[in-house]
């Protein structure tokens, strides 16, 4: 199992590094963009989001072990499609308005996840994915607030 989660964890890692090499970020629209009070420091996504890929890659390792061709795998699949995509939205095609639809469709999908986890009696990975649900709302409020205050 464990190799199974470092390799998705390098899958996700690698995906998101050659979308930014693909569709580099513009930091220069980013920093003039108005930003909540909120928003934290620019260091604390990528740590954050090391931490979440963590959560993201066991989890998908999980149902990819135990639920491999089930719904429950295909909505994380499409979960993790949605959350590489986000970034290269924001960021370099500079559409909010876009990647706040698909981060509430990451929340949705997430959403359905956590109700799988919960009607298993899946406690750690209900609790672990909950984690990742806080920040992704966390997330889709600067993002909210981006698109109505530029």
């Amino acid at each position: 199992m464990l190799a199974l989660v470092i390799t998705i964890y390098i899958l996700i890692l690698s995906s998101n590094f050659v979308l930014q090499k693909i569709f580099p970020n513009n930091q220069t629209l980013y920093d003039t963009l108005v930003k909540s009070q909120y928003n934290p420091p620019n260091y604390i996504f990528p740590i954050i989001w090391l931490l979440l890929y963590l959560i993201i890659s066991y989890s998908y390792a999980q149902s990819y072990t135990y639920s491999y061709g089930s719904t429950l795998f295909y909505v994380w699949t499409l979960h993790i499609i949605l959350n590489i995509i986000w970034s290269p939205i924001f960021f370099h095609f500079e559409n909010p308005s876009l990647s706040l639809i698909v981060i509430g469709s990451m929340i949705g999908t997430l959403a359905y996840i956590l109700y799988n986890y919960y009607d298993t009696k899946n406690v750690v990975l209900f609790w672990l994915n909950i984690i990742y649900l806080i920040w992704l709302t966390f997330a889709f409020y600067l993002n909210f607030y981006v698109v109505v205050h530029n």
